[in-house]
């Protein structure tokens, strides 16, 4: 009998699944948070290791900005050439690309602590750059994209890394030629052709003039004329704008008739093709100022023949002024720089001195002595042409027309195949009434100025180097409008272009066609 305030003892089955339910929840606990003793957490797995990709030229030269195609994943390399992956041990293919480059794939087998290098291959496209006739045209800058070469001799090229698209042939005094390439094919031929000029002579002081100066622009407007040709520099060794090249300032050539960027600007306007002439050796102003430049007397004064004064052609520092002079027009915008007077005094006698020594006083027949003038003045046209074309500039050089028909250099170091060799255009000056009597079988040879004009090309053109160009300058004085067109015929019929010369720029506007009865 139980004591009725005493709670009862659950029976033996209830103490039995009591205990079982402490033991589960005690092993649960255990479970979830007990830490055994001295026992080390397992370390995290180490990341892939960093596999390096260089991406390198035929030379061995990094190509930045390639393309690498790693199995999905493309990366850009850097300015070294190299591209990073992690390697995730099993075969890799890898692929690169790059404008300019034919594709370059490799495959990776194992990891390697050394960069794995792919060489692209460039993709090369050869051509040729010939004129009308079929005849190789050196020196033309071909362009595709950023890829740039230049024809040899024979007019071929090798142009590197060449991208399909758009480009353009360029040649100082040729017509510029659009070109395309499709990367189909692996060679390109392009037909140049050389710029025909029809241009006039403008007198240094004419800008001044404000009257004449806009007659002349609305005769360039209006007819044929397509290009002037300004004086820089004359026969009086002025210099017609104000120049920033010492020697000019020193021996007190430069003059204010022009502002040379002002008046470019005008006929850049006007879409006229732009020569500066440069009288280069006949310069009274330096000569006599700067005597150590100076062809002399053998009392040391400045030679003088009808009050012309020559620099010394021997002297490279003579030559150096009209040099400086035409990098200075060719840097404010002129397209060509014609070189007048490149050449020694005509009839100077033996007891003048050169800097250079005797060999230049031998007879105008002396081969020695001609060969040596010709020399020293196509010298000083290659120097020219070679700081020029680098610039953007075409070379051109006046000569006597009589050096056309005669072998020699008739004494002042003139003959065209030399001097074609080292310029862009050559322009004799076939003035009719420079020729004595009975020349060419012409009695009168200035009645007969159409025909002089025939008879000096005939002789001529076949003397010049094949890239060379020529341009004769025609009389435009003493004749009126129907002779002076006569020149221009028969000029035309060898497909040159051709130059007015009149002194004071008085030109005759009659023996000019309309602008809209030629094609440019």
């Amino acid at each position: 009998m139980h004591s009725r305030g005493l709670p009862r003892l659950p029976t033996i089955r209830a103490r039995v699944a009591l205990l079982l339910a402490g033991a589960l929840g005690l092993s649960a606990c255990l479970n979830t948070s007990m830490v055994v003793v001295g026992e080390t957490p397992a370390p995290p797995a180490p990341p892939p290791p960093d596999l390096f990709v260089v991406v390198v030229d035929d030379a061995g030269d990094a190509v930045a900005g390639a393309q690498v195609d790693l199995q999905g994943s493309v990366a850009e390399t850097d300015v070294a050439g190299r591209v990073s992956t992690q390697w995730q041990d099993k075969l890799l293919v890898v692929t690169a690309t790059a404008p300019g480059y034919h594709d370059a794939t490799a495959t990776i087998e194992e990891f390697t602590d050394d960069p794995v290098q792919i060489a692209l291959r460039p993709v090369v496209l050869n051509g040729r750059v010939a004129d009308t006739e079929g005849d190789g045209v050196a020196g033309a800058t071909v362009q595709l994209g950023d890829a740039q070469a230049i024809s040899d001799a024979n007019g071929s090229f090798r142009l590197e890394r060449a991208v399909a698209g758009e480009g353009i042939v360029t040649r100082p005094a040729w017509m510029p030629a659009p070109v395309t390439w499709d990367g189909s094919t692996g060679r390109l031929d392009i037909t140049l052709e050389p710029r025909t000029v029809k241009g006039l002579h403008i007198a240094g002081w004419t800008p001044q003039n404000r009257d004449n100066w806009n007659e002349l622009l609305e005769l360039a407007e209006t007819t044929e004329i397509n290009s002037l040709v300004l004086d820089l520099k004359d026969e009086s060794g002025r210099v017609y704008y104000p120049s920033g090249v010492p020697l000019a300032n020193e021996v007190g050539a430069t003059r204010e008739f022009y502002q040379l960027d002002e008046v470019l600007q005008q006929l850049k306007q006007r879409d006229l093709y732009v020569i500066g002439r440069i009288v280069t050796f006949q310069d009274p102003e330096a000569a006599r100022a700067r005597t150590d430049l100076a062809i002399l007397n053998s009392d040391g004064t400045p030679f003088n023949k009808n009050d012309q004064y020559f620099l010394d052609p021997t002297d490279p520092n003579a030559g150096q002024y009209a040099i400086d002079l035409a990098v200075e027009a060719c840097a404010a915008g002129v397209h060509e720089i014609q070189f007048d007077y490149v050449r020694f005094p005509d009839g100077y006698g033996s007891t003048v001195q050169f800097d250079g020594g005797a060999v230049y006083l031998g007879a105008y027949d002396d081969p020695e002595a001609g060969n040596a003038r010709v020399a020293v003045i196509a010298a000083f046209l290659e120097e020219a042409r070679d700081k020029l074309h680098g610039m953007g500039c075409a070379v051109s050089a006046d000569v006597f027309a009589i050096t056309l028909s005669y072998p020699d250099d008739q004494g002042i170091g003139q003959r065209p195949e030399e001097l074609s060799g080292v310029v862009d255009a050559i322009s004799p000056m076939i003035y009719p009434d420079h020729y004595a009597d009975g020349a060419f079988g012409y009695g009168k040879p200035f009645d007969y100025p159409g025909e002089v004009v025939d008879s000096a090309l005939a002789a001529g053109m076949p003397r010049l180097q094949p890239t060379a160009i020529m341009r004769p300058w025609l009389a435009d004085y003493y004749y009126g409008p129907s002779e002076v067109r006569a020149e221009i015929e028969a000029a035309e019929q060898y497909g040159v272009g051709w130059m007015l010369w009149n002194v004071n720029s008085n030109h005759t506007s009659g023996a000019l066609k309309p602008a809209d009865a030629t094609a440019d």
